[in-house]
């Protein structure tokens, strides 16, 4: 029996009950969800959300598609919005599965313009650094801080057509003082702790960027190869009812 169903919608399509469920997962790992909400709402342009049936909104992702132009040649660019998932059914692993759709259908529309599709974000944490590479390929900045120069090139690019320059420092991936109204609560703080001291990540350290100040790392990568995206694949549903 399907315990989850599957929606993806335009941002616009969301009902005002929508927004309520997403609000209602947000607080339970931020501290003001509302003005978090209002902010992604502005820069995505899709959502795909689980639901249980009877129930509501349990695991969303939200993106944001557009174009960017690099070297006078435009490109489609994605942006990695929000995402959370009910804290109650992380061990279903509803956000990896959330992606792997998303990566699905981004992986078609690549197919289709024969381009390489650029992903991009922004973190409050490093700890980011130690995931997306499970879904995606090419994640820059590494975990010591270093980037490739193509990387610098298009992220520089990011910055300039999103209005970002003013909030920059001399590493292109560095933003200061972005989301000064945003954080993350007190027990994800802690968790996130935990796991930069189990891995030794210091990556924030090292490129001054603090969460508590408002300050955010971007980050790019690409769409997964065939050979990662069909590994990605076999480990969410080779024995899983929700494929």
């Amino acid at each position: 029996m399907i315990e989850f169903q599957l929606y993806s919608m335009p941002i616009s399509s969301l009902t005002k009950k929508d927004l309520n469920e997403i609000e209602l997962l947000l607080k339970e790992y931020y501290e003001e969800p509302n003005h978090l909400l209002n902010e992604e709402l502005r820069k995505n342009s899709r959502i795909d959300f689980y639901r249980k049936p009877g129930s509501g909104i349990e695991a969303f992702f939200m993106t944001g598609w557009g174009e960017i132009s690099i070297a006078s040649e435009k490109r489609l660019l994605i942006y990695l919005g929000l995402s959370c998932v009910n804290n109650k059914f992380k061990e279903k692993k509803l956000a990896s599965k959330l992606y792997y759709f998303f990566t699905r259908e981004a992986l078609k529309k690549q197919s289709n313009i024969a381009k390489p599709i650029i992903l991009f974000g922004t973190t409050a944490t490093p700890v980011i650094l130690l995931t997306l590479p499970k879904i995606w390929d090419n994640v820059e900045p590494n975990l010591d801080g270093s980037y490739s120069k193509f990387g610098g090139e298009i992220i520089r690019q990011i910055r300039k057509e999103y209005n970002l320059y003013s909030a920059g420092t001399e590493h292109p991936f560095v933003l200061k003082n972005i989301a000064v109204k945003i954080r993350y609560s007190r027990i994800e703080r802690e968790r996130f702790k935990e796991v930069c001291e189990r891995f030794n990540l210091k990556t924030f350290e090292s490129l001054d960027i603090d969460e508590t100040k408002g300050d955010r790392m971007l980050i790019l990568c690409n769409l997964p190869s065939k050979e990662n995206f069909q590994n990605l694949k076999n480990k969410l549903f080779l024995q899983n009812q929700y494929a």
